[in-house]
């Protein structure tokens, strides 16, 4: 069931106008990116060739959950009339690896910051939720002409070792993995709660199939967890000249508002142009209800059945 909801992710992906595309960044490390259809043109020779964007660029890099198009579906459909929208896999997620054992962010960034320039793209706005704002931070630091502005969604790069054990106590874990990297469905519920604005009223089969599926690379992916939080000596402020906007969802659990706020106050120098920074009252900043793209793939899923339903129905007779 999960992988046929992944296959319908995306053929929608497709009828978006975007095409899979693997971008090798150096022997051994390849991307999986979903990038503008008009922008690849097959050569005599069967290679893809890419063209440089005519619209504008968005990017959206995916956080820790899932990949890019299961996170992004609804987003990609939203914008993709107006902006070239290029939506990569992290590595380790999706169709994306590497044989480097290197967990760091910065190697996260540097990789996509590479495909980008490959797929000819020259200036872009970064979109990062979660664990992609930390990806987009780094990129925005190291290759500020190729980012124009940048949104964080769900998320307050850089986090230090005293901030996240302050975050992992106040949610009850001892540990990132126990939170988004479950083994079995009660741990998978329990995570849920955390994660989920609303959990999904999944049947536990759909559960059971979702950890098959879904949480791979496990090994990898702890790894990655764990280089998330920098030590407390190498903390500073993140060097940002482009505009910043921050969005928080009014339940998120694990970056609340405040956490968003007090973020914003502390790094107001170094974000500059961004009114949404400014030493201001939060509800100047924008807030939308926080969901998992876990729960936009279950309600995609009961969409579907839904529509197949009263197909049925009326081709049934009466």
């Amino acid at each position: 069931m999960i992988r046929i909801l992944k296959k319908v992710i995306y053929v929608l992906m497709k009828l978006a106008g975007l095409t899979p595309q693997i971008v090798e960044v150096e022997p051994g490390t390849k991307l999986h990116f979903w990038v503008p259809t008009e922008t690849i043109n097959k050569t005599n020779g069967g290679q893809n060739e890419p063209i440089p964007p005519r619209k504008p660029v968005v990017v959206l890099i995916h956080g820790f959950a899932e990949d890019g198009a299961i996170t992004w579906i609804p987003q990609v459909f939203a914008l993709a009339g107006k902006y070239a929208v290029y939506v990569p896999d992290l590595l380790f997620f999706g169709g994306s690896i590497s044989d480097k054992a290197n967990w760091t962010i910065e190697f996260q960034a540097q990789c996509v910051a590479r495909s980008l320039e490959k797929l000819g793209v020259e200036k872009c706005t970064l979109v990062g939720f979660s664990y992609g704002g930390f990806v987009s931070v780094k990129i925005a630091e190291s290759k500020p002409e190729l980012v124009q502005d940048l949104v964080l969604s769900g998320s307050i790069p850089p986090v230090d070792e005293t901030t996240s054990r302050g975050l992992l106590e106040r949610l009850g874990y001892e540990s990132w993995s126990e939170v988004v990297l479950p083994t079995n469905v009660k741990e998978m519920k329990r995570s849920f709660v955390v994660v989920c604005h609303r959990r999904p009223p999944m049947p536990r089969l759909i559960y059971r199939q979702y950890l098959k599926t879904m949480f791979n690379n496990r090994e990898q992916k702890a790894e990655l967890l764990h280089a998330i939080a920098i030590k407390d000596s190498d903390h500073r402020r993140p060097k940002i000249s482009q505009k910043v906007h921050f969005l928080a969802g009014e339940e998120d659990k694990i970056f609340r508002p405040e956490d968003i706020y007090n973020a914003i106050k502390r790094y107001s120098k170094p974000f500059t142009s961004s009114t949404y920074l400014d030493d201001r009252r939060i509800e100047d900043a924008q807030f939308s209800n926080g969901k998992s793209s876990l729960a936009n793939f279950w309600w995609l899923f009961v969409g579907i059945v839904r529509i197949v339903r009263s197909i049925l129905k009326l081709m049934s007779p009466t």
